[in-house]
């Protein structure tokens, strides 16, 4: 996908190097699996790629910044508080950090440093916000929260966006604050 070799060998030796690194850890198997706003870094040609669904809902590896190489991007999923009293998130690639934060709620979206497993920052599901869109007729699109309707029932709640659509609150993936 990234056009980095010709031949099916050429990749896997890429690979088996060492050169491909996923969300900071060496992925040697060519069939592990890449996940939505995963990072893939080659340090050897000092670049870094993200994994996004662009307009047709199908996940595409996009070019990124270097710098962005250590951070990721986590919606939460899930809160539990553990033994000692810390609170545990839960993302949604499957990752978990404890934290003493009690202000993240679900569907927030943490900034969170790779290496370390540490939030750094938090970005709110509220209006104001621009979020990225996963799922739904308009994935792929970056719009700006306009109203979140809570609706009291079983059914999801339903987010309004300032370019005149909505949709469920769980395809909103929130990319920056206001």
């Amino acid at each position: 996908y990234l056009k980095l070799g010709d031949k099916e060998r050429e990749v896997t030796r890429i690979l088996s190097n060492g050169f491909v690194k996923v969300d900071g850890k060496i992925v040697k198997d060519r069939r592990a699996s890449i996940g939505f706003m995963d990072v893939i870094t080659i340090d050897s040609l000092n670049k870094c790629y993200r994994a996004l669904y662009n307009e047709r809902g199908n996940l595409v590896v996009v070019e990124d910044d270097i710098k962005n190489k250590d951070h990721k991007l986590l919606k939460m999923k899930g809160k539990t508080i553990t033994k000692g009293g810390k609170i545990q998130l839960s993302f949604h690639d499957g990752q978990t950090i404890q934290t003493e934060d009690t202000s993240v709620k679900r569907g927030d979206v943490v900034l969170a440093k790779l290496q370390e497993k540490k939030g750094e920052g938090v970005m709110k599901l509220q209006p104001g916000n621009k979020a990225f869109l996963t799922g739904g007729t308009h994935v792929g699109k970056v719009a700006t929260i306009k109203k979140i309707e809570v609706k009291e029932s079983s059914r999801p709640n339903l987010i309004n966006f300032e370019e005149d659509f909505s949709t469920i609150t769980n395809y909103a993936f929130v990319v920056s604050g206001a």
